[in-house]
């Protein structure tokens, strides 16, 4: 309704000064006519676009608040959280490799299907194992026009890209982790991918632990980035106009089992 007002209040006041310069014109009432309609119009115009902008900058104040409430919570220790087997939440977690395309930008794509297993060792974290699985056919370009030209299909089945056919899956599997900061550490594996099996290091963010109030289960999420030269496993095509550097990012929530 406020919109509504609003809307028409704006088509009266942008023809006002017409109306009244007319008014004036005429002579005899019409001056005294075109000052009521003046009055008539800017009278409730005026006190409901102020109390518009107090209700914004109170929102904008709240809004602020909630931000620096949010900003200022610190996520919980990385110690103390419960040891044990903790599966991959797929339906909070994201994996996205990106590269450069011709110098000129960050060519991005993620995988839709992916599970791991971490099995967590609140004694000593560095004891912590990961194990993933990801399926290279769930590749995701969010390529514009799919019906002229499948680019997700090439870029999964062809030999001189994923060759998902031959290669079904690409698996991680964590040999050694270092702790670098209180929430921070190195996770060292073994990267397996068009038959080729190389180390990869992924630096990670605990980013912190709760029990979710709906499965009344233990959550644990984490951050981690990593840089592999595709070429190393087998991948050259389009090189040097693709980059042969990919940047792999994951945002991860894992659920105790």
């Amino acid at each position: 309704m406020n919109n509504t007002f609003f809307q028409m209040s704006g088509v009266l006041m942008s023809h006002l000064p017409k109306f009244r310069k007319l008014c004036q014109q005429r002579g005899g009432l019409w001056p005294v006519l075109g000052l009521v309609l003046t009055s008539l119009t800017l009278g409730p115009v005026a006190p409901a676009m102020a109390q518009a902008q107090t209700g914004a900058q109170t929102g904008a104040q709240t809004g602020a608040q909630v931000e620096a409430t949010d900003s200022d919570a610190k996520p919980a220790s990385i110690s103390g959280q419960p040891s044990g087997t903790y599966a991959l939440d797929p339906k909070h977690a994201t994996l996205v490799w990106r590269v450069f395309h011709l110098g000129l930008s960050r060519y991005t794509a993620r995988f839709n299907r992916l599970e791991a297993i971490l099995v967590w060792d609140d004694g000593d974290v560095t004891k912590a194992r990961v194990n993933a699985v990801i399926d290279p056919a769930s590749v995701d370009t969010g390529y514009p026009d799919a019906a002229t030209r499948d680019f997700d299909k090439e870029l999964a089945t062809e030999g001189k890209y994923f060759n998902a056919k031959k290669y079904p899956f690409i698996r991680f599997q964590s040999t050694a982790i270092e702790k670098t900061g209180d929430k921070t550490g190195r996770m060292t594996g073994d990267l397996q991918f068009r038959g080729v099996s190389k180390p990869v290091t992924f630096e990670v963010t605990f980013n912190g632990g709760i029990r979710n109030i709906l499965t009344q289960k233990q959550n644990l999420g984490f951050s981690a980035r990593a840089t592999i030269r595709r070429s190393e496993w087998g991948m050259d095509a389009l090189l040097p106009y693709v980059a042969d550097e990919v940047e792999i990012l994951i945002e991860a929530e894992f659920e105790k089992q």
